[in-house]
């Protein structure tokens, strides 16, 4: 598989705006967890405003709406805990909190803009977060200079780009809102788990 945000945008615009927040919302989900990590490592960011606003953007495509300054509110403390490319020590986790953080705020002007493209965008972070880590893991194997053909066809992209294909169809043949709870079960499932396996360390 390949990435091809014309053709996702292009799939996106036959959607109502809830189902394109959705599917941003959807794909960031699945990647919080590398947030944390870049948190417990650099003793940088703010975890629990990150995990805040993805609750309340939840909660709110969910029918519990919330205020728009809400929203708008938390689009600001998002774009505010964004690591920077700059910031030092620099430490290998910082680019895929970066793009996680960056998907998470492109999720939020999707559900207060209805745009395609903000929906795009964060499932092109999410996808860039699997290239870095894909980059990373080859380095880690020896591979100095991976070419693009071989970063794309890396486990960990092609997943990423499966689990986008597969969250985007099923909104399209089962609408948003079975799509929705269900992302929101895994969420809170692994949010638990990951609660417990702290706790016991």
């Amino acid at each position: 598989m390949r990435y091809d945000e014309t053709e996702l945008r292009q799939r996106l615009e036959t959607l109502p705006p809830r189902a394109r927040a959705v599917f941003a919302v959807s794909c960031v989900t699945e990647h919080l967890r590398s947030y944390d990590e870049y948190h417990r490592k650099a003793n940088r960011g703010d975890p629990a405003v990150v995990r805040g606003a993805l609750e309340r953007l939840l909660t709110d495509l969910d029918g519990t709406e919330i205020n728009r300054r809400e929203l708008e509110a938390d689009l600001e403390r998002v774009m505010a805990v964004i690591p920077r490319e700059d910031d030092e020590p620099w430490f290998e986790e910082q680019a895929y909190a970066e793009d996680v953080a960056a998907a998470l705020a492109y999720a939020i002007r999707a559900r207060l803009t209805g745009s395609s493209q903000e929906a795009a965008w964060a499932a092109r972070r999410c996808y860039e977060l699997a290239d870095h880590a894909a980059i990373n893991e080859l380095e880690e194997e020896g591979n100095e200079s991976p070419d693009e053909e071989t970063i794309l066809h890396h486990p960990r992209v092609q997943a990423e780009l499966e689990r986008q294909a597969q969250k985007l169809s099923a909104i399209e043949n089962v609408g948003e809102t079975a799509v929705l709870r269900a992302v929101t079960e895994e969420y809170r499932a692994r949010t638990h788990d990951d609660d417990e396996g702290g706790a016991q360390s």
